[in-house]
């Protein structure tokens, strides 16, 4: 499980739409290996404010099109 939280900003109009649903914070859920993303890490998160995990998405650690990383809060410690 992480600890790890990103606060985002929506790049593209799909971005903003999902910042503006679920709100600017998202928990890290897990790191994708770079063979997940097409050849780039990435992050499984899930909004902050959403328990239910109705909107989870896979975001690229570093030039998401869709969304910028403004701050990461916590440490990413995954289970194997």
């Amino acid at each position: 499980m992480s600890d790890m939280a990103l606060r985002l900003k929506g790049n593209t109009n799909k971005g903003k739409q999902r910042v503006k649903e679920h709100g600017e914070w998202w928990v890290v859920k897990d790191l994708a290996s770079p063979k997940v993303c097409n050849g780039e890490p990435a992050y499984l998160i899930r909004p902050k404010s959403d328990d239910v995990c109705s909107d989870i998405r896979w975001i690229l650690v570093n030039g998401d099109k869709d969304f910028e990383i403004i701050e990461k809060r916590g440490e990413l410690t995954i289970e194997l």
